[in-house]
């Protein structure tokens, strides 16, 4: 923890990227000597029971939680909505695009 407290002071953002929560301590351990944490996802692998107990293991150790990040998510399987904004000419009475 020494080596991380001379980064931080050195340093302005330092980057940890640490082992997976559930398996093992570290992440909780390194989590109180931080200023935020992100926990990430892997969508279709990560289950919500997984990130449900991640959550509650970060929270038991007053972990910064901060956000959350789901990796493998392609735009075939995004659900969402879409909008576009379209520029008219006031000349341009009949509708027609005219740019944007």
């Amino acid at each position: 923890m020494e080596l991380l407290a001379t980064l931080q002071t050195n340093c302005d953002i330092v980057l940890v990227d640490s082992p997976p929560v559930l398996p093992v301590t570290d992440a909780a351990v390194l989590s109180s000597h931080i200023d935020a944490t992100l926990l990430v996802a892997t969508a279709g692998v990560t289950t919500r029971r997984e990130i449900a107990r991640a959550v509650e293991l970060l929270r038991q150790v007053e972990a910064p939680l901060v956000g959350t990040v789901l990796n493998g998510v392609s735009h075939d399987d995004a659900y969402g909505y879409a909008y576009n904004y379209v520029y008219y000419r006031a000349e341009d009475r009949k509708g027609r695009q005219t740019g944007g």
